[in-house]
């Protein structure tokens, strides 16, 4: 009698624990970046464009700073940032892109945007550019993308071991937030006399 109840026990305990891992999300800060625009349309193979750029470099060699009169500039900090971003084919007809939320579920960074296509259409072509920060999240595997409520990609992403060395001692010798840098660039006016 002992053994089947320590075996029945065994057997509700088994039955009773969930096997199933359920894989909680936890949003994390999406900041969008105005005013940067795509270097070159080449080698955009689709309608909208989606990157993960982890390293100043490449965000160097794709984006600039667009070109306007009275403009503020946040720049990324890749020691604690990562940039998304979606860069649409030349078009002349009005369209926006605007990152909406990011979340981490898992190895995943799930990040959700929309795109609305006006009727307005421009004289001139434009290349339709979002750009956002989240925070670097080291787990992360792979960057899925959403746009208006649908799965339209997904992107392995990697860190390498050189930066995440160089993140972990300067948290360890920084007891300060890294914030982006805000600079403004503004028109003079020439002196009255």
């Amino acid at each position: 009698m002992k053994k089947l109840f320590i075996f029945a026990s065994i057997l509700l305990l088994a039955i009773s624990c969930n096997t199933g891992k359920y894989i909680s999300t936890s949003a994390i800060g999406l900041v969008n970046l105005q005013n940067y625009a795509a270097k070159s349309a080449i080698d955009l193979p689709y309608t909208y464009n989606y990157m993960v750029i982890t390293n100043q470099q490449d965000f160097d060699n794709t984006f600039g700073i667009a070109k306007s009169g009275n403009i503020n500039i946040t720049y990324p900090g890749f020691a604690g940032q990562t940039v998304i971003a979606c860069v649409a084919q030349p078009t002349t007809n009005n369209v926006t892109i605007h990152f909406d939320k990011a979340e981490v579920a898992g190895k995943e960074l799930n990040v959700y945007c929309t795109t609305t296509e006006g009727s307005e259409h421009l004289k001139n072509a434009i290349i339709p550019v979002a750009v956002a920060t989240v925070p670097k999240v080291m787990d992360v595997k792979k960057v899925v993308f959403y746009t208006n409520g649908e799965k339209v990609m997904t992107k392995a992403v990697s860190f390498k071991e050189k930066e995440e060395k160089e993140i972990n001692t300067a948290n360890e010798n920084n007891t300060n937030d890294t914030k982006p840098v805000v600079l403004k660039r503004m028109m003079r006016r020439p002196a009255v006399i």
